[in-house]
């Protein structure tokens, strides 16, 4: 399996998105972890906070999260197909640059990323991808880590970064990501985050040719703690 440039725009609308897409008939490599977890609670708490006055002030929310466990339905929109692609999973984010993603229905799959690699496995496959090789492929894959992880000055360095609050709903909010680069425009046209209050609620993923992936965050555990098992079991972090 290699890795062209439409698997690494699939590869990141995992990251919640940063979301790997999975051949047909694919099966879970037996060495890929499952995520047995316990669900988190749906986010209705975080939607009722005050929203955030600012980008800063947003990405400062996510910066104080210690690690992320949630559950997603993502739907991608392919112009040439009548139907949308539809699937599942569940996805963890450990400060400050890593990122599991189970793809659960219809097909299993996972993606994993860390600061120096993607690595995208199914039953018979498992391609990895240096990131400290191309700084445009990094920041391509990692967009939704940096997010996550409030990296604000990183951010603003490769995307124009826009904050709107709504007009309408006094908690809702809309974060924009516009690559600044035409290099970087070649993989992905932007990314927009949802939300209400202090929850993310969808993040979708257009790319250059107008196909778009908007993946809907169904729970959400933003106080999530891994231990040393679990790091090395979804982030290949060996124990110390």
């Amino acid at each position: 399996m290699r890795c062209s440039p439409a698997c690494l725009s699939a590869s990141f609308v995992t990251v919640v998105g940063l979301a790997a897409q999975t051949p047909a008939g694919s099966a879970p490599s037996p060495t890929t972890p499952a995520v047995t977890a316990t669900a988190p609670a749906a986010p209705t708490a975080l939607r009722e906070r005050p929203r955030p006055a600012d980008a800063k002030a947003l990405l400062g929310v996510f910066a104080r999260m210690p690690g992320l466990e949630a559950t997603w339905e993502e739907a991608k929109h392919i112009g040439l197909l009548a139907a949308p692609l539809r699937s599942s999973g569940r996805l963890l984010f450990l400060p400050p640059g890593y990122l599991y993603r189970a793809v659960e229905k219809p097909e299993t799959g996972s993606l994993r990323i860390t600061p120096d690699e993607l690595q995208v496995e199914d039953k018979a496959h498992r391609e990895t991808i240096d990131l400290q090789r191309s700084d445009t492929v990094r920041t391509f894959v990692t967009a939704l880590v940096q997010v996550f992880a409030g990296n604000e000055a990183t951010l603003q360095k490769a995307f124009a970064v826009t904050y709107a609050p709504a007009a309408a709903d006094v908690r809702a909010w809309t974060l924009t990501l516009k690559p600044k680069e035409e290099r970087l425009g070649r993989l992905m046209r932007e990314l927009v985050l949802r939300g209400e209050g202090e929850a993310v609620l969808a993040i979708e993923v257009t790319d250059p040719n107008g196909d778009r992936t908007t993946t809907r965050i169904l729970t959400a555990d933003i106080a999530r703690k891994f231990d040393t098992a679990e790091k090395q079991r979804w982030f290949g972090i060996a124990p110390k």
